[in-house]
């Protein structure tokens, strides 16, 4: 049966004016026949458009864009369907439009998003390929807005139908911050996804917050876009405070001590850099019986003569002759060149 839903709006607005429905389940929604007021009117020649929910989780709220894929006069409707306030995972629809004195209404289904994720966010009109015409993008968020997912659509003009594009390589999506590249005459666009993730590299038992946050690690993976997906380009850990710590205590443990000597910012050469760490701090060159970090404190981004800095309190615990030892550290760091370096560790105190 031909879905129904009745838009009153100006045909200027339907190039890329997304609606904003007043029908949710906590105003009231309207029954298919009643008209739904487009909210502002968008430059028609703007391709990229969005319309986003700000608060998806708490209330059952309506979501539709519209925008022409083929640029024949056509239009198409693309429509949060459902999603956890339904009992159901998020689902999203696109639907021809048709276009009456004025009027549009909702006809023949033309594609369906299915997820597993939560709730609907977003829905934006991108054009990803660089050619003037637009994707269509979809965006899903967990109950606990930690786990954020993108999906995108093509329209295949020549077959005039929609083909999901997918990575050859999975988005991450903890807390997934998604941009975009566009193409230039060198290289096609790129989508950047940049994600927290779980680190091999991370030796510090599970950290207090401090204010409420965590340090974190950060993935950035960069797809280039192709035209029915996307080939993963480089995945890298981005540099973090927490990372540079983790990674260089990590290669002390393992007596990598070039390797450590990456993560530090100093003068000396890596001789000397290598005998002053085994002199300093000769308990963290090696792996004890018992070995184990806690991260105590920390403040980072602080603006000290334009150069971001920040520092971290960490306790080495071990075992040793038959006792717990615990020594207490503080390892200060600066961003150098966009990248996070040990400036110094120094120890504190010891129990």
């Amino acid at each position: 049966m031909r879905t129904s839903l009745l838009v009153s709006m100006t045909l200027l607005g339907l190039l890329s004016a997304p609606l904003s429905p007043q029908g949710t389940q906590a105003q009231g929604t309207q029954g298919a026949g009643q008209s739904q007021q487009a909210q502002g009117i968008a430059n028609p020649q703007r391709r990229d458009t969005a319309a986003r929910l700000a608060n998806p989780v708490q209330t059952k709220q309506d979501l539709i864009l519209i925008n022409t894929f083929a640029g024949d006069g056509t239009f198409k409707a693309a429509r949060k369907y459902a999603d956890r306030h339904d009992g159901s995972p998020a689902e999203f629809r696109v639907y021809d439009l048709k276009i009456t004195q004025g009027r549009g209404e909702l006809g023949e289904e033309r594609m369906r998003v299915l997820t597993q994720d939560d709730y609907c966010l977003a829905i934006e009109f991108r054009d990803v390929h660089g050619d003037a015409f637009p994707e269509l993008i979809f965006y899903t968020t967990s109950q606990d807005r930690q786990h954020n997912n993108m999906y995108i659509v093509r329209y295949d003009r020549s077959n005039t139908n929609f083909q999901g594009m997918n990575p050859d390589v999975p988005f991450a999506t903890l807390q997934a911050r998604y941009a975009f590249k566009p193409k230039t005459a060198a290289i096609p666009a790129e989508i950047i996804v940049d994600s927290v993730i779980t680190s091999p590299e991370v030796i510090f038992a599970a950290p207090n917050p401090i204010g409420g946050q965590l340090p974190q690690f950060w993935l950035r993976q960069v797809y280039r876009v192709h035209e029915l997906g996307f080939k993963l380009y480089e995945n890298a850990p981005l540099e973090t405070p927490y990372y540079a710590l983790s990674s260089m205590l990590s290669a002390l443990s393992a007596r990598d001590f070039f390797a450590a000597y990456k993560y530090a910012f100093t003068d000396a050469a890596y001789e000397v850099y290598r005998r002053d760490v085994q002199n300093l701090h000769p308990l963290l060159c090696g792996k004890r019986t018992g070995s184990r970090f806690l991260l105590n404190e920390w403040g980072l981004d602080l603006q000290r003569d334009d150069q971001i800095q920040g520092w971290m309190n960490f306790t080495h615990i071990f075992q040793d002759e038959g006792r717990e030892r615990q020594i207490f550290y503080q390892a200060f760091m600066r961003k150098i060149y966009e990248e996070w370096k040990i400036t110094s560790i120094r120890k504190l105190r010891e129990s």
